[in-house]
């Protein structure tokens, strides 16, 4: 796993380095650089901080203030164009101190055109630091991908990418995975757009694969590694016109050398926006999922230290206004039941939030 967070890394500093208005790759025309900047202000109060089963006597409430901050960077040329996107936030708990934490995120793509073809790379990268726990990982990816001339008006992309995480002090928990994909995608009309995507992965865990004997009902720890192999079907239609309109379905099949983790997901995902009078924004989003495991196992074994990671069920309602032309007042509904990091159990938690965004 380190060695590939030392490649991914290497890789998206070449990506940086495009960015960097004092290389040649412009040659002596080089376009402007599009900034904007967002810093978000906020109060947030969450009736189950540390995410515990819905079974749980020990679901704790706290309210926290959240700090994010994210800029984005982009110019286009004639054969090249770029793409930066950093975001930045800590969140601090008022009377639980374990759950403070501050996440970085970046992403970089540099899109080059040849002729009638396009090719780019991806990259990303996220640092989660809790500042009073164990809890610590990076996650990394790099990904190329082409997309040739349409054909019989479709748009295609084809992409090869390579991801994985690390956690500091659990590395049981670390893999590395390749995934395989293909979005094709038309417009519709003026209004509405279409895309499918089919995603084929492989994953390498860390830890060891788990064994069923059926002469003693036991499970052992089996001497090789748990490797996964998934695939992912997903489709999207999307309208914008007096609203905005966005719905999606996914199919996911995934199988496992390990006893337990094969299985199937269907899920489900609605966005809408609306605009109201007097210059406020109405959003929604809503997921609803159906997950099957292949074998029937006690669900003892975490797949994940970070709950957050896992995004099941939830349904979330924003109401915004403009208050002038760069600052914007925001509050948030939101409920989640997700599956937790032990599968087939599940956490629920509502979380309420206000504050302020300024735009600059």
């Amino acid at each position: 796993m380190r060695e590939f967070s030392g490649t991914a890394a290497a890789l998206l500093l070449c990506i940086l380095f495009l960015l960097d208005p004092g290389n040649l790759v412009f040659g002596q025309k080089k376009p402007k650089w599009r900034v904007k900047n967002r810093l978000q202000l906020s109060y947030e109060f969450d009736n189950n901080i540390r995410e515990n089963p819905s079974d749980s006597l020990d679901r704790i409430e706290d309210s926290s203030a959240r700090f994010l901050f994210s800029s984005k960077a982009s110019r286009s040329g004639k054969k090249i164009a770029l793409r930066f996107t950093y975001q930045g936030g800590l969140q601090t708990y008022f009377q639980h101190s374990i759950e403070n934490k501050l996440i970085n995120e970046i992403r970089a793509a540099a899109i080059l055109n040849l002729q009638e073809f396009r090719v780019g790379l991806r990259g990303a990268g996220r640092l989660k630091i809790y500042l009073n726990d164990v809890l610590n990982y990076s996650t990394g990816s790099l990904e190329s991908f082409v997309r040739p001339p349409p054909f019989w008006g479709f748009a295609n992309e084809f992409s090869v990418r390579r991801a994985g995480i690390e956690y500091s002090d659990f590395p049981r928990f670390d893999y590395t995975e390749i995934r395989l994909g293909w979005t094709f995608s038309r417009t519709l009309s003026r209004r509405f757009g279409w895309e499918t995507s089919l995603f084929v992965t492989g994953i390498d865990y860390d830890r060891e694969a788990i064994s069923f004997d059926p002469e003693n009902a036991s499970l052992t720890i089996e001497p090789r590694k748990q490797n996964d192999d998934a695939i992912r079907l997903l489709t999207r239609f999307s309208y914008s016109k007096l609203f905005l309109f966005s719905f999606s379905y996914s199919l996911e099949h995934n199988d496992s050398n390990s006893y337990g983790y094969t299985f199937s997901k269907h899920q489900f995902v609605l966005v809408i926006g609306i605009p109201l009078p007097r210059g406020i924004w109405l959003r929604g989003y809503s997921a609803l999922q159906f997950k099957n495991y292949s074998e029937e196992t006690l669900p003892m074994f975490p797949t994940d230290l970070d709950t957050e990671r896992e995004e099941s069920n939830f349904f979330v309602l924003d109401l915004s206004k403009d208050l002038n032309r760069g600052t914007t007042a925001l509050l948030r509904f939101a409920y989640y039941n997700n599956e937790s990091v032990i599968r087939s159990r599940f956490y629920s938690k509502f979380l309420l939030t206000t504050g302020f965004d300024f735009r600059f």
